[in-house]
């Protein structure tokens, strides 16, 4: 299918009136997004908020990476090497090896079934904007961004209703994040094709007859069908699987700390942790989003006017640094009263965690117009390294800090990976001026592959020694031989025996002062976790040790 050639509806639209309406539709997406967990904030639990956002850490990485930044390549295209077939076919594929790759993680992450069949239908709302991802780019090539603005805030406030709704009558997850994604793919089957529709070439002979709205939404339903161009795909697939990393890397840093959370902490904590740095991720959306609007003025300022170049950035920096100190400031004065009114109470006592995100944002929000920059210059294999040295230094800290300090462990690691991007991002900017017309930072970019290869390597070793740590530190509390067998329920319904150890109130003081003394504070949490049978223990809470006397336990 060409597009190019429109009606009267494809009119495009002039630069600044794209950049309002792609700015607009963005904060209000973003508000959506965050009004998600705050709706099942409100309405559940923090492990639901966990479930949630585990879900969403889950499929976002997989997705993002099959998507292989196709819209990009497609908005650049300038000759036309590929039509609009060949994007959504190669979008198809890779769908459905996300799904195929989503079906191996209940056995690589031991998830539970509901948990598995929650990220399964967090996968068909991603999937959903998948298909819309390809309708944009066409859309982007007419200028007319604000039918994706429109597109954004449909599926943002239908979204956020249906789950809130759903979830408030069936106090079932699964149930509201299917409405979600149901609600998703409707956007895309029907407005969202209507725009595309609006962008075939319409002959004379339909403009005088006002041809049916049901045939020309047929034309643009079946653009959406594969066609088996192999080499066109396999040739685009090649050009663009290097977006693809970066678009992986990029998301993946951010979600490293949930993966941390959720292992040695438990749904709950992930819950807190995932709601209260949504904050930080809305305002990271409209921050990004100004970034693309001023990213083409960059790129033809470091073609023409070094100077013209620096001064934007430094003004873009600027901005970014006062938006992220004022956040501090809320953040340190009005922290509790904040996450009070935007969540509850439960929320409210983890203020001391919003201020540590909220510097993590300042630093990220900074990073991102750098990173910007970086792409305005068109070096873009310098976007690999930086990212890759980012997640790794990323996963090594919150593989030392997480399980003795928790969530808060994971806002500082957080902090020191958006550091290390920011002096990288600096350090190679820096790099691509001095040799503009050579090949920018070789060696360097050698060392950010072998510097990130290397931390990525120790944070997994960390990861496995530290199990095999803590089994070891909780058999010298609770012997082996204190293990009882009783019937489970499983999530299937069935009641199964399995083996549990017992402890009395003196072995659980103890393992508190494990973890609280040392070092180690995912031990008590593991403990609670795999040998607690169920007791509603939270360690976090202020006099927990005196409460232990009151537990039903001998």
């Amino acid at each position: 299918m060409q597009l190019g050639k429109t009606g009267t509806q494809g009119k495009s639209l002039s630069l600044q009136h794209n950049s309002t309406w792609m700015i607009a539709g963005n904060i209000i997406y973003a508000a959506c997004q965050w009004g998600m967990l705050s709706a099942i904030a409100k309405i559940g639990s923090a492990e639901s908020v966990g479930e949630f956002a585990l879900a969403l850490a889950i499929t976002s990485p997989v997705f993002l990476f099959s998507n292989l930044s196709l819209r990009s390549v497609q908005v650049t295209d300038i000759k036309r090497q590929f039509g609009f077939s060949d994007y959504i076919s190669l979008r198809w594929i890779t769908i459905v090896l996300s799904f195929l790759v989503l079906f191996t993680f209940p056995i690589a992450l031991s998830l539970s079934q509901s948990t598995f069949l929650i990220v399964i239908a967090m996968a068909f709302t991603k999937m959903g904007d998948s298909i819309s991802d390809i309708v944009y780019g066409s859309l982007q090539n007419e200028r007319r961004m604000d039918r994706i603005a429109i597109s954004r805030i449909m599926q943002g406030l239908i979204q956020l209703a249906s789950l809130a709704i759903t979830f408030y009558f069936t106090k079932s997850l699964l149930l509201a994040v299917t409405t979600m994604a149901l609600s998703s793919i409707a956007i895309t089957l029907t407005y969202d094709i209507f725009s595309l529709h609006a962008m075939l070439p319409v002959s004379d002979h339909e403009a005088h007859t006002k041809v049916m709205v049901r045939s020309r939404w047929t034309q643009g339903l079946s653009s959406l069908r594969i066609r088996w161009e192999f080499e066109s795909i396999r040739t685009l697939a090649i050009i663009a699987l290097p977006l693809g990393v970066v678009a992986f890397l990029d998301v993946l840093v951010l979600n490293i700390p949930r993966y941390y959370i959720d292992h040695f902490g438990g749904k709950a904590e992930l819950g807190y942790y995932s709601a209260i740095s949504y904050i930080m991720i809305s305002g990271g959306t409209v921050i990004s989003a100004v970034a693309e609007s001023v990213r083409p003025q960059l790129a033809v300022y470091f073609s023409t006017n070094r100077n013209l170049f620096i001064n934007l950035l430094a003004k873009l920096l600027l901005i970014s640094f006062l938006i992220g100190i004022f956040g501090v400031i809320v953040a340190l004065c009005f922290g509790r009263t904040l996450l009070g009114a935007l969540y509850n109470e439960e929320y409210a006592q983890h203020s001391h965690l919003f201020a540590w995100v909220m510097v993590t944002a300042a630093v990220w929000y900074s990073s991102t117009f750098l990173t910007t920059s970086i792409v305005a210059t068109r070096v873009f294999t310098a976007l690999t390294p930086l990212l890759l040295l980012t997640t790794s230094a990323t996963a090594l800290s919150c593989a030392l800090l997480v399980p003795s300090y928790g969530m808060l462990g994971g806002a500082w690691a957080a902090c020191i990976g958006m550091v290390t991007r920011l002096l990288g991002g600096v350090f190679i900017l820096v790099a691509i001026a001095r040799q503009r017309d050579k090949e920018p930072g070789k060696i360097h970019l050698k060392v950010f592959y072998a510097t990130g290869i290397l931390l990525a390597a120790s944070s997994v070793y960390l990861w496995k020694s530290d199990e095999v740590g803590r089994e070891g530190r909780l058999d010298k509390v609770i012997p082996a031989n204190n293990e009882i067998s009783e019937p489970q329920l499983e999530p299937s319904g069935n009641f199964v025996e399995k083996k549990t150890r017992t402890m009395s109130r003196q072995q659980l003081k103890e393992l508190w002062n494990l973890g609280a003394s040392a070092k180690h504070r995912g031990d008590y949490v593991a403990a609670r976790r795999a040998w607690e049978r169920g007791l509603e223990i939270e360690p976090d809470n202020v006099g927990f040790k005196e409460s232990i006397d009151k537990l039903p336990i001998k």
